[in-house]
C-alpha cells in the first residue's frame, strides 16, 4: 500500500490510485519525450553517441522514479503531476502584483 501524499497548488491532498495513475501518465509522457528527443537527434555535433545514450538512460530512470512516486518534489515533476491532477499548469514565477 502506498502512503505517498501529493499536495496540488489548490491545497488538495491526493493519495492512492488517483496519484498513482497521474504519476504513471506523467512517467509515460517522460519516456515518450526522451525517446523522441533521442530519435530526432537535436544534439550539438560535439555530443557523442555514448553521451546521448546516457541522457536517454537517465531520462528513463527519472520516469521510473515518477512511476514509483519518487522525486515528486522536483518542481518540473511536481508541475506535470499537478497539471495531470488539476488540469492547470502552474508557473514557476508569477509576475502578478497585488
Amino acid at each position: 500500500m502506498n502512503l505517498m501524499k501529493f499536495r496540488t497548488h489548490t491545497g488538495e491532498i491526493v493519495t492512492g490510485e488517483r496519484l498513482e495513475k497521474a504519476c504513471h501518465s506523467v512517467a509515460c509522457w517522460m519516456e515518450k519525450n526522451a525517446q523522441s528527443v533521442f530519435d530526432s537527434d537535436p544534439y550539438a555535433s560535439h555530443v557523442t553517441k555514448e553521451q546521448k545514450l546516457k541522457i536517454l538512460h537517465d531520462n528513463f530512470d527519472a520516469a521510473q522514479n515518477v512511476k514509483e512516486l519518487k522525486n515528486l518534489n522536483n518542481f518540473t515533476i511536481w508541475q506535470r503531476v499537478n497539471a495531470e491532477l488539476t488540469g492547470e499548469c502552474v508557473a514557476l514565477f508569477n509576475n502578478k502584483k497585488g
